[in-house]
């Protein structure tokens, strides 16, 4: 068995402001090499926050936990 190619644990978004917004809390996945993830759910439902923070592309927004990519 492989181990996995990305991993996340407890991913935390929040966005920053006078009301500050948490977009993610707590969200775990692994992913295997060779496997695939669809993500869906309403608008709004964090689905592009989880992968700008995946990419490393939210800016201001404040984020915790861990992602681990081999």
């Amino acid at each position: 068995m492989s181990s996995p190619r990305l991993r996340v644990e407890d991913l935390r978004v929040t966005y920053p402001g006078n009301r500050p917004v948490t977009a993610l809390a707590g969200v775990d996945l692994t992913l295997d090499a060779g496997s695939c993830l669809c993500v869906l759910g309403e608008s709004g439902s964090g689905k592009s926050t989880l992968a700008h923070a995946l990419i490393g592309l939210l800016g201001g927004a404040d984020v915790a936990g861990r992602i681990s990519l081999d």
